[in-house]
C-alpha cells in the first residue's frame, strides 16, 4: 500500500488490510485509466461505512472522484458526490 493511501487510512480499519490494499489497488488502476466500481456489501455495524469514507478520503488526495450510493429498507437509491 502506498504512504499516500496509509495516511488517509484511519487506525479503526488495522484490521481491514486486505481490503485497504485492493482498494489501493483500485485506485492506482483508475489512475492508470482502468475503471471500477467497488460495491461493498454486509451486515449492519461491519464497518462498511468507515472502510468507504476512507477509500473516498484515499481518493480524493489522489485527485479523483469518488461516487457513494446507500440504499435504505423502503428507501429508493441515493447517489452522492465525493470529495
Amino acid at each position: 500500500m502506498s504512504a499516500r493511501a496509509t495516511s488517509s487510512m484511519s487506525s479503526a480499519l488495522l484490521e481491514r488490510g486486505y481490503e485497504l490494499a485492493r482498494i489501493d489497488e483500485l485506485l492506482e488502476g483508475a489512475i492508470a485509466g482502468s475503471g471500477h466500481l467497488l460495491l461493498v456489501t454486509g451486515p449492519a455495524g461491519i464497518g462498511k461505512t468507515s472502510l468507504l469514507e476512507a477509500c473516498a478520503r484515499s481518493a480524493g488526495e489522489r485527485g479523483i472522484r469518488a461516487l457513494a450510493a446507500r440504499r435504505r429498507a423502503g428507501d429508493g437509491v441515493v447517489v452522492r458526490g465525493g470529495p
